[in-house]
This record gives C-alpha cells, sequence and structure tokens, in this order.
C-alpha cells in the first residue's frame, strides 16, 4: 500500500528547510511539539537525523527529557559544553553536510576547544574548521579566514605537521589577517625544496635544496644569492656548494627542454676562481653532460670570429674590425656575466 504524502506547514519548512520532511513524519501536522523546542535541542535533533537511525529518534521526548538522557543515544557520555556549542548555532537548522562536519569535530579536542570558546557558530565557520588539519584548528588562525577556499589553500599548503606548527606558533604572534597570511608565504618560501637538480657525484659538491638553504649559502658566501630564491623555485636555477680548498658556489641554469648547463660559479665575496677550482668543478659536472655555458659561448664566438675572419677579404678592415669586436663583445659579455651582482 503506497502511503500517503506528510504534510508540511510553512512555519516549518522555514525553520527546518533542510529535514521538514522527515519531522513531519515523526511529528504530524502542525508540529507544535517541534516549535516548543529550544534552538539548542533543535540543533541535537538535527544531529540526530544524521546519527542516528530515524525511527530510534523520540521526538517528543526532546522537551521533556534532561539534558543528559536525550543526548545518550548520540553521546555516552556526552561532550563537555556540548549544549553550550549548540546554544551558539543560528537558526534555521543547518544543512545534513553541516551537521555531518560538526558531528566530525566534536570529536577533535583542538575543534572543541575552539568552539567553546567561540562567541557564534555558523554553518561557514564550521566548514573552515573542518578543512583545516587539527593542530591549525586554533582561534589564532580560523579568525583571520573568511572563505572554505581559504582554509582548503591551509590545509594542502600546510599538510606538513612540521610546518604547520610553525604556522600556528607565528599566528600566534599575529594580529591581523595581512601579518598571518605574510607568515604564512614567508613559511612556505622558506621550506619549499627547489625542483630536483641532478645529483653531483662529487665528497666536495653538495646542492642546495631550500630558499633557506640558498639564504645561509648566500651569508656564509657575501653575495646577492637570495635574490633568486624565486626562479630556484620555479626550477629555472639550480645552486650548489663547493667545500673544498677554495669554497665556491655553482649556478645552473635550466633551457626550454629543462636541461641544464653551469651559468656562473664563483667564490666568496663574488670573487674570481682560480683556475684549479674550476677544472675540478667543471669535470665533475661534465659526467652528467652539464657544459658551463660561459666556456660553451666563449668557444661558439670564438668559431664563430674565426671562420668569419677566413672569408674577409684581406683589405676589408671594416669587415674584419666588425668581426673582431663582436667577438670581443661577447668575450667580456661572458666574462662580466659572473659579476652582476658584485656591481649592484
Amino acid at each position: 500500500m503506497q502511503r500517503s504524502p506528510v504534510r508540511v506547514s510553512h512555519a516549518l519548512q522555514a525553520l527546518a528547510p533542510h529535514h521538514a520532511n522527515e519531522i513531519a513524519g515523526l511529528l504530524h501536522f502542525p508540529h507544535q511539539r517541534f516549535f516548543g523546542l529550544s534552538s539548542q535541542r533543535i540543533h541535537l535533533l538535527g544531529l540526530s537525523l544524521i546519527g542516528l537511525d530515524i525511527v530510534e529518534i523520540d521526538i517528543e521526548s526532546f522537551a521533556a527529557k534532561r539534558w543528559a538522557d536525550v543526548i545518550k543515544p548520540l553521546f555516552d557520555p556526552g561532550p563537555i559544553g556540548l549544549g553550550g556549542v549548540l546554544d551558539k548555532m543560528a537558526l534555521p537548522m543547518w544543512s545534513p553536510e553541516d551537521y555531518r562536519r560538526l558531528w566530525g569535530l566534536i570529536g577533535c579536542s583542538r575543534a572543541l576547544g575552539y568552539l567553546l570558546h567561540s562567541d557564534v557558530l555558523t554553518p561557514q565557520r564550521i566548514a573552515i574548521l573542518h578543512e583545516l588539519p587539527p593542530i591549525l584548528r586554533h582561534d589564532s588562525i580560523v579568525r583571520h579566514l573568511h572563505r572554505v577556499s581559504e582554509a582548503i589553500v591551509l590545509a594542502r599548503a600546510f599538510a606538513d605537521p612540521k610546518k604547520a606548527r610553525a604556522l600556528l606558533s607565528k599566528a600566534k604572534q599575529s594580529k591581523t589577517r595581512k601579518s598571518l597570511l605574510g607568515k604564512a608565504a614567508n613559511i612556505v618560501t622558506k621550506t619549499r625544496k627547489f625542483t630536483t637538480a641532478p645529483d653531483v657525484n662529487h665528497p666536495d659538491i653538495e646542492c642546495i635544496r631550500t630558499a633557506d638553504e640558498l639564504r645561509q649559502t648566500a651569508l656564509w658566501f657575501k653575495n646577492c644569492l637570495r635574490s633568486y630564491v624565486e626562479r630556484a623555485s620555479r626550477g629555472e636555477l639550480a645552486f650548489y656548494r663547493y667545500t673544498g680548498e677554495e669554497p665556491a658556489v655553482i649556478m645552473l641554469s635550466a633551457n626550454e627542454a629543462g636541461a641544464y648547463a653551469i651559468e656562473q660559479m664563483r667564490g666568496m665575496n663574488n670573487a674570481d676562481l682560480g683556475a684549479n677550482t674550476k677544472e675540478i668543478i667543471r669535470t665533475a659536472f661534465a659526467k652528467l653532460d652539464v657544459a658551463d655555458r660561459r666556456e660553451a659561448a666563449y668557444r661558439t664566438a670564438l668559431d664563430t670570429c674565426l671562420l668569419s675572419l677566413s672569408w674577409a677579404v684581406i683589405d676589408a678592415a671594416q669587415e674584419i674590425d666588425d668581426c673582431c669586436d663582436t667577438f670581443l663583445g661577447q668575450f667580456d659579455e661572458c666574462q662580466n656575466a659572473g659579476a652582476t651582482c658584485r656591481r649592484k
């Protein structure tokens, strides 16, 4: 036999837009017992509708039973402060998904701490809290977030517990949203590992993997390596330290195909390196088919110049001068490329 549809009042539809049919099935029109419930117990009913089989819900007793008894089917023992949390939740009733998020948060001690100390709770605030990893469910962070999407971004950026702890520490010192997000960006940049660069099999050559390592190296060598952090993060550049007798920093640049070449190698204070150190470094990288870009450019320029000279007629002074000037200009450019930072 087909069941007749339940009658739902407009008032019930307005107060429980997502649950009106279910409630009307439990309390027949005009649903007076429902309207007699406090907002606290209305939200408890919402939790019951997603946490219990509907046949187990005795809506008639929601108003009559003691709080400890009415929550027992859902929580035994009941979480401390749950009644106060539900009191802070605005009406109308929330959606089933909102109640599921709240249900999950009640079991998280950090989230429950936030819920207990908040003045007002909204579905959006619960959704933001839900998206954050437990360690970041703290007022110093949550109060600065306006959108759920922000919480999702932070959750992905700070999935590493070590980074999340660093953000929480900084957040407790942040008075404004701008300060918090600025510190978040700084932590991400500082701890980000650079795109994988080729490993060099040499005991005195080590790859610089993070922005923090690059900054520390810049302080050690007293140069401008810190200005290259963003390009290194994008994989355009790779950096290495040579820790042999004459310490050096080696910078590799990548072409469009991702192949690396030695762009610069400089000593302390951007000093030129000795021939022996240069040869050690070139030999180590040559095993990876990584050439010295300046050396390669020099050789190409020289070959082009000599070939052009071989074709120049003996009395073509201007042609000869132009050819030589072009090579010498390229030579100076190659030699001076590594000194750019020093002149700034």
